[in-house]
């Protein structure tokens, strides 16, 4: 739930253009842009950027709203190694950091992800209600 849910002037103010790969600038501008709400946030590669971002500024991770995570493992067999799935082992040491930040955290391990899929159907009924976007094209190309 996000209580103070930004208006879509915001949104598309924030639209990939604040975006410049700078994590900490990113989160700043869009809690500055909403008033303050908190930022969900997904990570699907490796959390190296979140990390960077939270030892820069650890404060952030208060304006964390949720935090998902795709990585780990379930089973203990790997994507990477026999037993290490890719988003850790490609960098442990910031999967330490954000894992212990504090973030409220949910990870979704690598085997769950890989043996589900959306069609081409279920995704275009997911964006229906999405305005048209630069991001919405880019997901349903």
């Amino acid at each position: 739930m996000i209580l103070n849910e930004p208006t879509p002037e915001q949104l598309q103010a924030i639209d990939g253009s604040l975006y410049d790969g700078n994590m900490l600038e990113a989160l700043s501008q869009y809690r500055t842009l909403t008033g303050g709400s908190l930022v969900d946030v997904l990570m699907i590669g490796p959390l190296t950027n979140l990390a960077l971002a939270l030892r820069l500024e650890p404060g952030i991770v208060a304006g964390i709203g949720q935090l998902t995570i795709m990585g780990g493992t379930v089973y203990g067999r790997g994507n990477t190694t026999p037993a290490a799935e890719f988003n850790i082992y490609a960098d442990p040491e910031a999967a330490h950091i954000v894992l212990t930040c504090g973030a409220r955290t949910l990870i979704a391990p690598w085997e769950p992800c890989a043996s589900h899929a959306m069609t081409g159907a279920e995704m275009e009924a997911l964006f229906d209600g999405v305005p048209d976007s630069d991001y919405k094209a880019l997901n349903l190309d």
